[in-house]
């Protein structure tokens, strides 16, 4: 079929700086091609189709903005953040306007499991964590290990990467409120040999893209009671309650 590739098209309009950028647009499911949702940064569009490319929500960069408007790169800048470090065990995720931004220090290639201070120059004030097919209870420890005393946590726990193969169903989505509320407190649990307390969760605003359901956790280093049970059954009650 005749034509460019959805991804180089909304490059050379202007959509997308990158590639990448183009891809992820795509994979948000902001793009439809004459009316229907386009999957596929690889499919063929010619003139005569009607492409169009939704504004991201919030005018966030990614989808991320949006589950952590309470965090990440974009949300941490547009809140005053004078030096953010963006850590990737990937290459070229990162959009172009924050990849050119002084205040970012683009971290390539690092796996968050192996993170020390070394990397990024010192302590920091705030560590936010969106991970994805590994838990967060093995980089717990790397975390504290660049916080500043009484540095803080938010990070996204995804149910669908912390529950065993065999609790997670078809498409990837854990369906079971039960093992929310068990993988959550396991999690947040695991945290406190690291020195790291938990001191809030709420359900994300956001579903994740298999529509898995996700939360934000609130951990500072120090010493600390942590949270009380009701705490996370209201957080999973809440989560499983909307429509």
């Amino acid at each position: 079929m005749p034509g460019d590739r959805l991804d180089q098209w909304l490059v050379s309009r202007g959509h997308a700086a990158t590639k990448s950028e183009a891809q992820a647009i795509i994979m948000a499911g902001r793009v439809t091609v004459d009316g229907r949702p386009a999957e596929k940064p690889g499919r063929r569009v010619t003139s005569g189709m009607a492409v169009r490319v939704r504004p991201r929500d919030g005018g966030y960069v990614s989808r991320g903005g949006v589950k952590l408007a309470h965090a990440l790169a974009d949300c941490l800048l547009r809140a005053g953040a004078s030096r953010v470090y963006a850590v990737d065990v990937g290459r070229g995720q990162l959009a172009w306007s924050l990849r050119t931004d002084p205040r970012v220090v683009c971290l390539e290639g690092i796996n968050a499991r192996y993170l020390s201070t070394d990397q990024i120059g010192g302590p920091c004030d705030l560590v936010t964590a969106d991970l994805a097919f590994i838990s967060l209870r093995l980089v717990w420890r790397p975390i504290a290990g660049v916080l500043s005393g009484g540095g803080a946590v938010i990070a996204l726990v995804k149910p669908q990467f912390e529950a065993g193969r065999d609790r997670v169903g078809r498409g990837g989505v854990v369906r079971d409120p039960a093992v929310h509320r068990e993988v959550l407190g396991a999690v947040l649990e695991a945290a406190r040999p690291s020195g790291l307390h938990p001191l809030g969760v709420t359900p994300s605003p956001l579903a994740g893209p298999a529509g898995n359901l996700e939360y934000l956790a609130y951990l500072r280093r120090g010493d600390g009671e942590g949270l009380a049970p009701q705490a996370l059954d209201a957080a999973v009650a809440q989560a499983w309650s909307r429509p």
